[in-house]
């Protein structure tokens, strides 16, 4: 049950996109970035066999601005976050910003700032 919702940069971050892969991301070829997301309506969602999401059109519209062509697929969160942590040059949006991730892996973002949190 949620508590209490208040919008806060402390305690719940969210970025775009966590990466393990080296900061110069979009300085090395974009179509060699693997590009993967979550269930997590309204920011990446199936409908219709079709990924959707407002941060889905984000990243879709960052490709098509560096001319890149490359599927995003979406997986269950722990497969995900662990494809994340195993496989080089993989990109995951949207994931929560949290002290324990921090320093592992390479962070862009934010698009969405939040505490809510259950109790």
């Amino acid at each position: 049950m949620i508590k209490n919702f208040r919008l806060s940069p402390l305690y719940l971050f969210f970025s775009v996109f966590a990466a393990l892969v080296p900061l110069n991301l979009f300085a090395q070829p974009l179509a060699d970035t693997q590009f993967i997301t979550h269930p997590l309506h309204p920011f990446s969602y199936q409908q219709n066999d079709q990924l959707n999401g407002f941060s889905v059109e984000i990243v879709k519209a960052m490709m098509k601005n560096k001319h890149v062509n490359t599927d995003i697929k979406m997986y269950p969160f722990n497969r995900a976050f662990q494809m994340l942590k195993e496989q080089p040059n993989t990109t995951l949006f949207i994931i929560a910003k949290r002290p324990d991730r921090e320093q592992s892996m390479k962070w862009i973002g934010p698009i969405i700032i939040s505490d809510a949190f259950f109790s």
